[in-house]
């Protein structure tokens, strides 16, 4: 009798486990669907309505933030170059062939060797979609991948899944990331996005940079020579020369 009760009692536990799992399963599936950045990321940078930031990945990669977007990348970003994007972004990516970097949003995949591309993949639109601005870019959607050549477009039907490609005039590029920011962060690292932002060099010929962190925003498409007169009349013992493609900065 005992063994007929524990066959009986095992036959009600076992299919119950079975669904305990499955519906475990199912659950962690819709969290992956909703894209959380919390679960897949360990770094993650936001900003609000009406706001964008500028960001320096760990290998030298930027990213534009644009308003009410998220990104994320891993510890390990500088052997696996993934980022998690929540909304939209521009990226000018450094380039390695190696090491190909990788942009997963909601609907899109996009991967890349060194390239300028902006995405923008919101929760709450109908389509997303992405503009490359130089270089080379595969774009996949489902089950399809798609070349993207400088100057195109790729729209996609968050729905249907359905990708419409069109090439792009030089003043329909992207524009908004255009805005210089610095909110709070240190001369070099400053300097570092000068030299990226405006393709110099910088030259500090063995120069202590003074301590201090630095906070500006320029209005779009700003001069070399204005960034850095605004940075020279907000920190001490700073001075700057430039020299074609170089920039030499030196102590006042």
């Amino acid at each position: 009798m005992y063994r007929r009760m524990g066959f009986r009692i095992a036959a009600v536990v076992i299919p119950a486990l079975v669904v305990v799992a499955s519906a475990l399963y199912l659950r962690n599936l819709r969290v992956h669907d909703r894209f959380e950045l919390t679960r897949l990321s360990d770094v993650i940078e936001s900003v609000g309505s009406g706001e964008q930031k500028h960001l320096m990945l760990p290998d030298g990669s930027q990213v534009w933030l644009n308003s009410n977007s998220s990104v994320g990348y891993c510890e390990n970003f500088m052997s696996q170059r993934i980022v998690y994007l929540d909304g939209g972004a521009y990226f000018i990516v450094n380039a390695s062939r190696e090491r190909p970097f990788t942009v997963k949003a909601r609907n899109l995949t996009a991967v890349a060797t060194g390239t300028q591309f902006d995405v923008q993949d919101y929760r709450d639109s109908t389509t997303s979609g992405i503009v490359l601005t130089e270089g080379l870019l595969d774009v996949s959607c489902g089950k399809r991948v798609y070349h993207l050549d400088p100057h195109m477009q790729i729209r996609i039907d968050n729905k249907s899944e359905h990708a419409v490609l069109r090439d792009v005039v030089e003043d329909q590029l992207p524009r908004w990331m255009s805005q210089l920011r610095f909110e709070e962060i240190p001369l070099e690292y400053a300097l570092h996005v000068i030299s990226k932002y405006f393709g110099v060099t910088i030259d500090m010929s063995g120069e202590a940079l003074p301590d201090g962190k630095f906070t500006a925003v320029f209005e779009q498409d700003p001069s070399l020579d204005k960034v850095l007169f605004t940075l020279q009349n907000t920190t001490p013992q700073f001075n700057y020369e430039i020299d074609g493609n170089t920039v030499r900065i030196t102590k006042k």
